[in-house]
Formats: C-alpha cells, sequence, structure tokens
C-alpha cells in the first residue's frame, strides 16, 4: 500500500519569529499543537478538523486559523488532497498588534474576504523575498506592511479583545 501524499516546505521570512509553511498533502494529521499563531489559507481542496472549538470544515478560499497551544488535527475531505499556506507568527507579535498580552483568535475556519485579499498579498511579497526578489528597502515595507494588514485585520475581526485605545 502507497502511504498518502505529502509535501511541506517551510520558509523563513524578512523577520525573526514569522514564518510561512507549505502544504500539499493526503495525510491525516493527528493531534498536535503548534507554539505559534498560525493564520493561512486553504488554497485546493477541503479539510475536517478537530479544534479547540470543535469539529469544522474548511474548504478553498477559507482562511485557517489556530492559537499557540490549541489541539487540532486534519484530515482531506473527499479523499482528496489539499493545498494551503500558512504564516506561523509568535505570539508576542500579535499581542502587540493589540497592545495587549491575553489575545485569542477566535475562530479555526473564517470566512473574510477582506483577510483572505490581505493574507494573500502577505504570501506573495513573501514569496518574492524568499525567491530573492524583494531585496530594497521599499520591497522589505511593502512585506512589512502586508504582514501589518493581516494582524491588524486579525485583531480588529478575529480576536477575543479589542485592541487598546492609545494613550
Amino acid at each position: 500500500m502507497t502511504p498518502p501524499w505529502h509535501q511541506c516546505r517551510v520558509d523563513g521570512s524578512p523577520w525573526s519569529g514569522v514564518q510561512q509553511v507549505r502544504t500539499e498533502s493526503e495525510r491525516h494529521f493527528g493531534r498536535h499543537w503548534h507554539d505559534t499563531f498560525g493564520i493561512g489559507v486553504l488554497d485546493e481542496g477541503g479539510q475536517r478538523s478537530a479544534s479547540g472549538r470543535g469539529e469544522v470544515d474548511a474548504h478553498a478560499g477559507d482562511v485557517l486559523a489556530c492559537n499557540p497551544g490549541e489541539v487540532h488535527d486534519g484530515r482531506p475531505l473527499g479523499g482528496r488532497p489539499r493545498r494551503w499556506r500558512m504564516v506561523h507568527v509568535e505570539h508576542s507579535l500579535l499581542a502587540d498588534a493589540a497592545g495587549r498580552d491575553d489575545i485569542e483568535l477566535t475562530q479555526p475556519v473564517i470566512r473574510d474576504p477582506q483577510l483572505q485579499r490581505a493574507l494573500r498579498v502577505l504570501l506573495g511579497r513573501l514569496d518574492a523575498w524568499q525567491a530573492g526578489l524583494a531585496g530594497t528597502d521599499l520591497d522589505l515595507l511593502a512585506c512589512e506592511e502586508a504582514l501589518a494588514g493581516v494582524l491588524g485585520r486579525l485583531v480588529q475581526a478575529h480576536a477575543s479583545v479589542a485592541p487598546r485605545a492609545p494613550d
């Protein structure tokens, strides 16, 4: 019997505490957790997973999210491989964006076109950086702006705490 097909690649980013992970897989991932926030886009296929919020289904175009330490699993829907890209972010980066340490993402599957677009921009900028096509200060600023856009949208619309008002 042939094992389920699986391909995964971890790439760095211009910042400490941020990584991009690309996965295409037929595998069923057993229960596990990460020590970072994970936010990404399911590009192709579908996935069912148990999460800290119960069992959920995600389909192509959905945003996937998990909190540090949140136990989850994942298996393909319909027996077909699924493909997704995630950005893993250290807790301190999202906490700094919120101005609070007690932040948590509220849903494992998010249907938010604005967040999805922002994530796709960030992922594209990270791809360009990884390929060596984003070497100027302006390129790095655009990449940082894309990260700030994603973190800002998460804090604004999909986190358990509202950002603090400036003092």
